[in-house]
């Protein structure tokens, strides 16, 4: 009976000394209170509490415990002026509640609108948005309705690139000459390859609208021989090609003959990654290579693999 009345007693000790960590959440650009912001509080790595804000952004956070803590913030559309989880501290005393105050600033908006060669709108069309450094972050534009529009939200003010490709449904137009065209990747604002590309940069709570108008091209041809470290062919070796910033979501596929040789036809972008994989005598080889095709001109490539 002792031991169980202590343990009460401390129980109500502690729901004593607890407190609440209320506060509100701001918009950087207006001041106006941001609705649907999650909010979590941490105590070193141990997440202590979460609330999600209401209507005019305050949020409450009941039963938290003396220390200090830290939070972080998530909403759609908004970035922490501070970074996700904000490095800034606050303290929660035993006799008062906490009172914390954030700002997150929205997220700048880019709006594409795609046309073919006549002005018409493309309405299923493929827009990237991408760092406009080596390795960025890529983004998929989402469409809206049929209008050719698409709508980018980059958690970033920039710069990004920006970039169009036609679907199969839509046929490119007739050529001048007796060759056929074939749609090709056109970046903004209406360029063939990503180096003639001018960047685009965002501004936070403002949306910027472009306009890209698709480029068609002959058709392209890639030939090459896949190599060991021996300079031997390798056959059978599978050889991927994806466009550079797209990777592997929409590749073409092809194996190597048994002189290593492979092909790619009727090709429309003009900035690719080559890679092939193979086994040879048990032991893995892998290579990659950036192609570069340009206008009129097959590329033949010559590459040796590497072992893994």
């Amino acid at each position: 009976l002792l031991a169980t009345s202590i343990m009460a007693l401390a129980g109500v000790a502690m729901q004593a000394g607890a407190q609440s960590v209320g506060g509100r959440v701001t918009s950087s650009t207006s001041g106006l209170g941001i609705a649907g912001v999650r909010v979590e509080i941490f105590r070193d790595d141990n997440k202590t509490g979460e609330a999600t804000t209401g209507a005019n952004g305050e949020f409450q956070i009941a039963n938290v415990a003396a220390g200090v803590f830290r939070a972080c913030l998530q909403a759609q559309g908004y970035v922490s002026t501070e970074g996700r989880c904000p490095g800034r501290t606050f303290e929660v005393s035993s006799d008062k509640a906490a009172q914390i105050e954030f700002t997150m600033t929205p997220m700048g908006v880019i709006t594409v609108h795609v046309v073919d060669a006549s002005g018409k709108p493309v309405a299923k069309a493929r827009v990237l948005v991408s760092g406009a450094g080596l390795g960025g972050l890529s983004l998929i534009g989402k469409p809206d309705g049929e209008s050719g529009r698409f709508r980018v939200q980059p958690p970033l003010s920039g710069p990004w690139l920006v970039s169009a490709t036609a679907p199969g449904s839509v046929p490119p137009p007739e050529s001048s000459h007796d060759g056929k065209l074939v749609w090709v990747r056109t970046f903004y604002p209406r360029a063939a390859t990503r180096d003639l590309a001018a960047p685009v940069s965002t501004v936070p709570g403002t949306e910027t609208a472009i306009e890209i108008k698709l480029l068609a091209a002959e058709p392209s041809h890639i030939r090459g021989v896949i190599l060991d470290q021996a300079g031997e062919p390798v056959s059978k070796a599978n050889v991927t090609l994806a466009e550079r910033d797209v990777g592997p979501s929409l590749p073409e596929r092809s194996s190597t003959q048994s002189d290593g040789s492979f092909e790619f036809g009727s090709l429309a972008a003009r900035d690719f990654v080559l890679s092939a994989v193979a086994e040879k005598d048990g032991v893995k080889l892998w290579a990659s290579h950036p192609v570069r095709i340009e206008d009129r001109d097959p590329e033949t490539i010559r590459d040796r693999k590497s072992v893994v």
